[in-house]
C-alpha cells in the first residue's frame, strides 16, 4: 500500500482481508476508497455491497448492486460483436484488475 497508495486494486485486496479479520470499519474506508479510485474495479463495488449488506446497511448495498449491475451492462453493450471467448476475457480482466 505505502508503493502504491492510489492502486484501487490494492486497496480492494487490503479490504478483502480485513473484513475476513472482521475488521468491517477499516474494510469498508478500503473499498469506499478502492471504488472511488476506479468505479471499473467490479470487485471493489461487489466487496463494497456485500460489506454494507453483512453490516445490516440494506440500502446501501442495494445502491452498490445497482450500479454493478449497470457496469455489466456497460461491458455487454461494449463487447457486442466480440466472440465468446473474448467478450468474457475482457468482462474478467476489467472485473479483477
Amino acid at each position: 500500500l505505502a508503493l502504491r497508495p492510489n492502486s484501487a486494486t490494492i486497496q480492494n485486496d487490503l479490504g478483502y482481508v480485513l473484513a475476513a479479520d472482521r475488521r468491517y470499519t477499516e474494510a469498508r474506508g478500503m473499498f469506499e476508497r478502492a471504488v472511488a479510485l476506479d468505479p471499473s474495479v467490479t470487485a471493489a463495488r461487489d466487496n463494497l455491497a456485500r460489506l454494507y449488506y453483512d453490516t445490516g446497511e440494506f440500502v446501501a448495498a442495494i445502491r452498490e448492486y445497482h450500479a454493478l449491475a449497470d457496469r455489466y451492462a456497460e461491458l455487454r453493450a461494449r463487447r457486442k460483436g466480440e466472440g465468446v471467448v473474448e467478450g468474457f476475457a475482457t468482462e474478467l480482466s476489467s472485473a479483477y484488475r
